[in-house]
């Protein structure tokens, strides 16, 4: 089970447990001819046709652009993981700006790899933090200067408190 945001708003679900067949949001449907070199897709469902050109895929950002009959839409891809760490309330896009880094998760934090006034990069190793027995590598999404480190080694953290102010 996939959810794919079209065009920044509509949020609807996609389930492709079949090669050949797909389900959007309940409806049916079936992949009719798919031309890799072009990124031409038809697809039907029950009696309407549908023509899909696939223009650009940015598979680190699970995203693409296509044109649905025409009409041009840009699709952001979640998977199981994404909506996972949605439903922690951890997403990524929000704390992309870098304004503040919450806790994912309750826990306890076993390392600090950063410091105050030190500028961080896209995926830097920001803390180490334990829950349920588990190591969790903290990283930075995205660039920053690190204003305000408010946890220690040692400290027990709850799920949304705020760890690092940049």
């Amino acid at each position: 089970m996939y959810k794919a945001l079209i065009n920044n708003k509509d949020l609807i679900n996609v389930d492709n447990s079949d090669i050949n067949t797909f389900t959007i949001d309940g409806k049916i449907f079936n992949i009719e001819k798919y031309n890799p070199e072009n990124g031409l897709i038809l697809i039907k469902n029950g009696h309407l046709s549908y023509s899909i050109n696939i223009h650009k895929v940015d598979y680190k950002n699970k995203s693409f652009e296509l044109r649905l009959n025409g009409t041009k839409h840009s699709i952001m891809i979640k998977d199981k993981f994404d909506l996972l760490l949605d439903e922690m309330g951890y997403n990524t896009k929000a704390n992309s700006a870098l304004n503040q880094l919450k806790a994912p998760m309750p826990g306890l934090i076993l390392e600090v790899n950063v410091s105050e006034g030190e500028k961080v990069n896209t995926g830097d190793k920001l803390l180490v933090l334990e829950a349920m027995k588990m190591e969790n590598v903290i990283k930075s999404p995205g660039e920053g200067l690190v204003k305000e480190i408010k946890v220690t080694k040692g400290d027990s953290v709850e799920k949304n408190q705020v760890l690092i102010q940049f």
